[in-house]
């Protein structure tokens, strides 16, 4: 046994934030008419048994640009989706720029550039951060599809973890 694991339900909460994630980038795309595609897996180890955000994703939009019209809200989707499941919040007030940065400091470098902006260079003027709260409340609308659409991911993600396995042990015998 492993003495630097983490505690299963922290790792079973960490691997959800991943999930609730990048379905959350999901299906905001399906809400827009993008057609998107979804990974989880495992980062790294993590030395220090309490540290969160060992698990990652990726998702892949199969169309060669991402429209512009929604371009915003799948780009900020993820980390909104992750504050919903950790916060259970249906509603939130994105009147403040300085909290909203501090909220939307989660984004990958990825979703900043489909997004189109970064938090913490641009000016979150009052349309920005209506655009914000409205893709909240989209987030909120589509919750039950992220939710969803996070089962999956961890089912497939486990299933690929299982092929592995199965594979790793087939050339280990021969």
């Amino acid at each position: 046994m492993r003495l630097n694991r983490k505690p299963a339900r922290i790792e079973a909460w960490d691997r959800r934030r991943a999930a609730v994630h990048e379905a959350g980038h999901i299906a905001v795309g399906a809400h827009f008419g993008v057609s998107m595609f979804g990974e989880i897996r495992k980062e790294r180890d993590a030395e220090d048994i309490m540290m969160f955000n060992t698990w990652t994703g990726s998702v892949y939009h199969r169309t060669v640009d991402m429209p512009t019209e929604a371009a915003f809200e799948v780009g900020v989707a993820g980390v909104l989706a992750e504050m919903r499941y950790q916060d259970g919040a249906e509603d939130a007030y994105f009147d403040d720029p300085d909290a909203c940065r501090v909220m939307l400091d989660g984004m990958s470098p990825t979703d900043r550039d489909v997004a189109g902006f970064d938090p913490w260079d641009d000016d979150l003027s009052n349309d920005t951060l209506d655009r914000v709260e409205a893709a909240f409340k989209l987030i909120c609308t589509l919750w039950p599809d992220i939710w969803a659409g996070s089962r999956v991911l961890i089912k497939q993600h486990r299933e690929r973890s299982r092929i592995l396995r199965e594979t790793m042990i087939e050339h280990s015998e021969d």
